[in-house]
C-alpha cells in the first residue's frame, strides 16, 4: 500500500512539473540595449541631474530665464525650461549617443523676441554628448550644439 502511495505521489509531482514547465512563457531573442547602470550615471559617465545652459549669444537669454535641463534615470525622462516655457519629454541613451524623443510637452506662456522653436529643434537634433567634468556638451555627431554646467 505504501508503496502505491509513492508512486502515485511521483507521478502527481511529475505531471505538475511538466505543466509547470509548459506554462513558461518561450524566450524572445530581443537585441540587448546598453542602459546606463545607476554606478555609471552616479560616476559622472551620463547626464543624471540638473543642467543649466551656458548661453553663448543674447537670443539665449531673451526671455529673462536661463534655460535648464534635468535628466531623470528612471523612465528616460527629461524635464527643463527652454528659457520661457517648462517642458518634459523623453530620451534614449546609449553609452556618448543621446537622442530626444519627439514627445515633449509645454506650457504655452507668450514671449515675445525669443525663439522656442529653435531650442526645441536643436534639442532635437541631438545625437550624442560629451561630458567634461561639470560642462556637458550636446551635439549633433561631433559638432557641438550647446554647452551646460551641472546644477548644484
Amino acid at each position: 500500500m505504501k508503496t502505491a502511495i509513492c508512486i502515485l505521489l511521483l507521478a502527481a509531482l511529475s505531471c505538475n512539473t511538466i505543466k509547470t514547465e509548459e506554462a513558461q512563457p518561450a524566450v524572445m531573442n530581443e537585441p540587448i540595449i546598453a542602459i546606463p547602470t545607476a554606478y555609471e550615471w552616479q560616476t559622472g559617465n551620463t547626464p543624471e541631474g540638473k543642467w543649466r545652459l551656458i548661453p553663448a549669444m543674447p537670443s539665449d537669454t531673451a526671455a529673462g530665464k536661463i534655460p535648464f535641463l534635468n535628466f531623470i534615470l528612471n523612465g528616460k525622462r527629461v524635464t527643463g525650461n527652454d528659457g520661457c516655457n517648462d517642458f518634459s519629454g523623453t530620451f534614449n541613451i546609449n553609452k556618448n549617443s543621446l537622442t530626444f524623443n519627439q514627445d515633449f510637452i509645454s506650457t504655452k506662456m507668450a514671449c515675445p523676441g525669443y525663439d522656442e522653436e529653435a531650442f526645441q529643434r536643436n534639442l532635437l537634433r541631438t545625437n550624442s554628448f560629451e561630458m567634461n567634468g561639470d560642462t556637458l556638451v550636446l551635439m549633433v555627431n561631433k559638432t557641438p550644439l550647446s554647452y551646460w554646467l551641472k546644477s548644484k
